[in-house]
């Protein structure tokens, strides 16, 4: 069971708005 291309681009998401909340 790989991770989907969508549930990887949410991780990174969600990290970058950790060290740097955007819009």
């Amino acid at each position: 069971h790989r991770r989907a291309p969508a549930d990887a681009r949410g991780q990174r998401y969600l990290d970058a708005l950790r060290q740097e909340p955007q819009p």
